[in-house]
């Protein structure tokens, strides 16, 4: 393929945990990375390559402590990146190696110039490490307290810090006074009136709307089909009377069926 491909050792840190002393290692990844350049120095054009990588503990020659691979590695403007033991896992029994080389062969091209692994690329880390006595060791007294400003002990934080637990808080707000919500009716969420219950039988009551404008106003003017009154009875003057009757007047004839009653013996009234 003509290809150059460089490995950047500065990424290629690896976390290894053993469980316990004799037991099977954690698989855990170790992420290296590396520019794939073409013959003329440009990078390479975008998209997978086959990579195949080893761990050795020579520089050249020598048996593979650890191979994996052929794997697909995506490459873009140059630039790759893979997690070693994603496919075949790491064990902290290969890693514990003095000096290791790390090699890359991409497709059928020859392997590349390993690069070194120092021991300081690797945080390896024993579950028995705890226990295990040792001189030169830094003990929590050779610590600066200072290291430790603004940390807190787990015993120092409240039960609600590790529980996130409500009835772990105190002070908390006093919630008696309120109702949950799955414990009101549904007509108190709605404010539907078809979600009362026992609602009262309407149907001895009539609609406003279906009442005489004089229900609601309580005026005679709304009154429909008014009576009839004589005006006498409004106005209570004799002239709005009808069918007066006929009163005699003095100097003026009797009218008919009319009596005069009252005159003197002299014949004055």
């Amino acid at each position: 393929m003509n290809l150059k491909a460089f490995i950047s050792l500065s990424a290629a840190t690896v976390t290894l945990g053993v469980a316990q002393l004799g037991s099977a290692a954690i698989p855990q990844f170790a992420a290296v990375e590396g520019a794939l350049m073409a013959s003329g120095g440009s990078p390479a054009a975008d998209g997978n390559y086959v990579m195949t990588f080893g761990i050795f503990k020579e520089e050249t020659g020598g048996n593979a402590l650890w191979l994996e691979g052929p794997v697909n590695v995506g490459v873009k403007n140059g630039h790759w990146a893979y997690p070693l033991g994603s496919s075949k896992p790491l064990s902290a029994t290969i890693l514990n190696g003095a000096n290791l080389w790390l090699s890359l062969q991409v497709a059928s091209d020859p392997e590349l110039p390993r690069r070194q692994l120092s021991t300081t690329a690797f945080a390896v880390r024993a579950g028995i490490a705890d226990g295990i006595d040792c001189s030169g060791c830094i003990g929590p007294t050779a610590i600066d307290p200072k290291v430790f400003a603004g940390l807190v002990k787990p015993s120092d934080l409240s039960p609600v810090a590790t529980s996130g637990e409500f009835k772990d808080l105190k002070g908390g707000p006093d919630l008696s006074a309120y109702a949950k919500t799955a414990a009101l009716a549904t007509v108190a969420t709605s404010g539907n009136y078809g979600d009362i219950k026992n609602t009262p039988d309407l149907n001895a009551y009539a609609k406003v709307s279906a009442l005489a404008a004089v229900a609601q106003s309580g005026s005679y003017k709304d009154l429909k089909d008014q009576p009839v009154v004589p005006d006498v009875a409004k106005t209570g003057a004799y002239g709005d009377l009808l069918n007066k009757p006929v009163l005699p007047q003095l100097g003026k004839a009797c009218g008919t069926n009319l009596v005069m009653a009252g005159i003197k013996a002299d014949g004055s009234y």
